[in-house]
């Protein structure tokens, strides 16, 4: 007797096929997800680009004027030191200044407006203010004068018994020639120089 033959030939109908790819759906989602946190970055970014310059600012005033203060009451103790070395006579910042025939009719007066004049010529906001005059470089823009100023008595003005200024006091992202003159300017964290009004 002959046995029977049967097929080993699967049938198709009752399974599904796998698919190769992925479906229309599933593509449009992934592109979605894409664009979402491509948007997302662009949007954070610049904030915290913006932030940080924002912070470097910050603390580019606050050295200037931790500087500034430790100079200006060096310059206090320096005219009350000129006081008691002059006594009962006109002390140096005024015999140095245009007011010293005022001190014989008015001293008080007279003290008042040297220092004044002192202070603008230790502290000077303009290159035609500082004790020598600095003669304005080829190339020097009037926006940048004030900083350009601030620098110069900063770095190189009189200490009035205060400590000079060291290489950490001022860091190189915080000075630029921004207008290249060849004078250094304390900068903000953009890049523009800092206005200093005396």
């Amino acid at each position: 007797m002959s046995r029977p033959t049967t097929s080993t030939r699967p049938n198709t109908r009752g399974q599904t096929r796998r698919r190769a790819g992925f479906s229309m759906i599933e593509m449009l989602v992934v592109i979605g997800l894409i664009v979402f946190l491509t948007a997302a970055l662009v949007a954070i970014i610049p904030r915290v680009g913006n932030a940080a310059k924002v912070a470097a600012t910050k603390a580019t005033i606050k050295k200037v004027d931790e500087l500034l203060n430790d100079r200006v009451n060096g310059f206090r103790r320096w005219i009350q030191k000129q006081d008691t070395l002059a006594g009962g006579n006109a002390p140096s910042y005024v015999t140095n200044s245009p007011y010293a025939q005022l001190y014989q009719t008015s001293p008080l007066q007279a003290k008042a407006l040297a220092v004044k004049y002192a202070f603008k010529l230790y502290f000077p906001q303009q290159f035609s203010e500082f004790q020598t005059p600095v003669s304005p470089p080829p190339g020097h823009t009037q926006r940048t004068e004030s900083s350009e100023s601030l620098y110069l008595f900063l770095t190189t003005g009189p200490l009035f018994d205060t400590e000079p200024p060291s290489a950490a006091d001022l860091k190189a992202i915080e000075t630029a020639d921004t207008d290249g003159d060849g004078l250094l300017e304390i900068v903000d964290g953009w890049g523009n120089p800092l206005r200093y009004y005396r």
